[in-house]
């Protein structure tokens, strides 16, 4: 089973501003990745701000006097996404409509992304005016954050004792969490060029949630076990509702990753209980009458042969 279901809308996205401070006029650059069921497209917008509000630091971070491309006289424009320069010049309130349009019930992700959220939704409210219908934004109103996902992922690992990068990475997770940390773990590739521009912070945060999704999938390379036994170690409840073909489709999963070995799935602190073991057997899993070695760390199991 796949998350989220295949198709959902997914944007990644990120702004530039020439100020912490939330407002209408703040954003001066957006970028997204957005994926439909895994067809990909981008998109860069420029804006002109309102730089009444900007601060230096802002803007020596983000390199608004170097990557600011907007002639004279044109408020906003579509991008080229590589080479930065103007593409499509656009009154402001039609690159509004523009980007409504593009994240219109799309799933929004990114680093920080309540942060990007606010400024659009008051950009995107000032600039449409009557026209903007929707109760709060365009797009679902829980954003998610890549970051807050992938150090879940890095926690779990980290307490599984199977992955033994996951141990140091978390003693130098801290909080906030370091980006640098996360992304060196999962192996998104740093670019300090891209970093603090619109597009490449959405590329980021795209390629961390590709790479977490492959991180905390069945690798035996990844696991502190033998290749011949993967161990899955699993919550006394999370059997409960189980289907035998999840169940059989599990199974399937482990065994082209270990086509010659035993799969064993252990229970931290207990035995399954009696319904669970029951839907296992209906998909072909066979309790084992053999203790597992203590290699294995558990102290009881369940193999398929």
């Amino acid at each position: 089973m796949s998350w989220p279901a295949s198709g959902d809308p997914l944007t990644f996205g990120d702004t530039e501003c020439i100020s912490l401070r939330s407002g209408a006029r703040v954003i001066w650059e957006a970028g997204f990745v957005m994926d439909v069921g895994g067809l990909v497209r981008e998109m860069l917008v420029q804006i002109r701000p309102d730089m009444s509000m900007a601060d230096p630091r802002s803007l020596e971070i983000c390199r608004f006097g170097e990557r600011f491309a907007l002639p004279d006289g044109v408020d906003a424009a579509l991008m080229h996404p590589e080479a930065g320069r103007m593409v499509v010049p656009l009154a402001e309130a039609e690159a509004a409509e523009v980007i409504a349009t593009a994240l219109r019930d799309t799933h929004l992700f990114g680093v920080v992304p309540s942060f990007d959220a606010l400024r659009l939704e008051l950009w995107l409210r000032a600039q449409l005016g009557s026209s903007y219908t929707w109760e709060s934004a365009p797009w679902h109103y829980q954003p998610h954050d890549v970051e807050d996902l992938a150090a879940g992922v890095l926690i779990g690992q980290a307490a599984t004792g199977l992955y033994p990068r996951a141990a140091a990475a978390l003693r130098q997770l801290g909080m906030p969490y370091n980006t640098d940390v996360l992304f060196r773990y999962f192996d998104v590739p740093d670019n300090p060029e891209s970093r603090h521009t619109a597009l490449g912070d959405a590329r980021a945060a795209y390629a961390l949630w590709q790479k977490m999704h492959v991180t905390s999938g069945f690798s035996v390379d990844a696991l502190n076990v033998s290749s011949s036994t993967v161990a899955l170690i699993l919550s006394l409840t999370s059997w409960g509702d189980t289907s035998a073909d999840v169940l059989s489709r599990l199974a399937s999963l482990l065994h082209e990753q270990v086509p010659d070995g035993q799969v064993i799935i252990l229970e931290p602190g207990g035995s399954l209980r009696e319904a669970d073991a029951d839907a296992m057997a209906r998909a072909g899993w066979v309790r084992s009458t053999t203790p597992p070695r203590s290699d294995d760390q558990a102290q009881s199991a369940t193999e398929h042969r």
